[in-house]
């Protein structure tokens, strides 16, 4: 069953901060160092690298989708 609140689109500019939120939380594959995926990064892969999607329920960011 599919909640009415759920919402999928692109990820924009103005969501990184609950990209890096998610991409930390992760407890599998992680990174040694979680600083090393700043910000910037996370902007030229929405803007350049690739195309970055996402769930949403409410206001919160559920499941990080990329694509290259």
């Amino acid at each position: 069953m599919i909640c009415k609140k759920m919402i999928y689109r692109e990820a924009k500019i103005e969501d990184i901060r609950q990209i890096q939120i998610v991409r930390n939380s992760v407890k599998e594959n992680t990174l040694s160092n979680p600083n090393l995926v700043t910000d910037k990064d996370c902007e030229d892969f929405l803007t350049i690298r690739g195309k970055v999607g996402f769930v949403k329920l409410t206001n919160k960011l559920l499941v990080l989708l990329l694509q290259t």
